[in-house]
């Protein structure tokens, strides 16, 4: 199921709840598997899971988030951990979000402190920018920054034969300002997009919510609206974005 079905299916007050997992090596994780170990990526197994949503629209510093949150990525920096999620905060519900980031010690109690971006809402299709979702802060250990990766959409009511709410999407990176670990706080700079909407895309694909390892090499997956991936590499964050499959065009002289 994905995000959106979720909070569909769940309401939106909800978050997901905290979940800590461990990585298992090869199907059995039994270390004298070693062409298992060659073949087969490592895979994440729930080992344990907190009982009860950490962040919701109840929550001290979440007052006029009207949908709730979704998607994002948590990283640890020294003894703190720094949120960045979506938060649903108005209508065009889909449409106008904006970038929450939130810090906690403990995982289980969190402190809103920064609004990173927010997005216009504009709804005829003429913003880039009208929504922006899935923000994924990436350290770049040759630049010694902070990235911030995330996908931008145009938005504008559904015909009732193409999905629009976000649609003709652009997946953007920005950089915090600040040298060092402690800039992940911010403020994050727009440097450009490093990922859009091939000129003639076939079946109305276009780029949706960017997944980023960590750690270089570094990769991206444009999931486009038909669910099939299109992967990006690259030696950098700062490009050049190299295509695997032809499905999301890199973006040229932008990044």
């Amino acid at each position: 199921m994905n995000a959106h079905g979720f909070s569909q299916r769940y309401g939106p007050r909800v978050v997901a709840a905290l979940a800590l997992a461990a990585i298992v090596i090869g199907p059995l994780g039994v270390p004298g598997h070693a062409a298992e170990t060659k073949s087969r990526a490592p895979r994440l197994v729930l080992v344990r899971q907190h009982p009860t949503p950490v962040i919701t629209t109840r929550t001290p510093g979440a007052e006029g988030i009207r949908y709730g949150f979704e998607g994002g990525r948590a990283v640890k920096v020294g003894g703190t951990y720094h949120l960045f999620t979506t938060e649903m905060v108005g209508d065009p519900m889909w449409v106008k979000t904006r970038f929450g980031h939130w810090t906690s010690r403990d995982r289980l109690a969190w402190t809103r402190v920064a609004t990173v971006r927010e997005s216009s809402g504009e709804f005829e299709g003429n913003d880039p920018r009208a929504s922006l979702w899935s923000p994924l802060p990436v350290w770049d250990p040759g630049e010694k920054r902070w990235n911030l990766f995330y996908v931008a959409y145009r938005s504008m009511p559904t015909d009732g034969t193409r999905f629009l709410l976000n649609h003709a999407g652009e997946i953007w990176r920005a950089v915090s300002k600040t040298k060092g670990r402690e800039g992940i706080r911010g403020p994050f700079e727009d440097v450009g997009v490093v990922m859009r909407q091939a000129p003639t895309p076939s079946r109305g694909r276009d780029c949706r919510a960017p997944t980023l390892s960590l750690r270089g090499p570094w990769a991206a997956a444009g999931v486009p609206s038909t669910a099939a991936r299109g992967r990006r590499r690259s030696r950098s964050a700062t490009g050049s974005w190299g295509r695997r499959r032809r499905r999301c065009s890199p973006a040229r002289g932008d990044a």
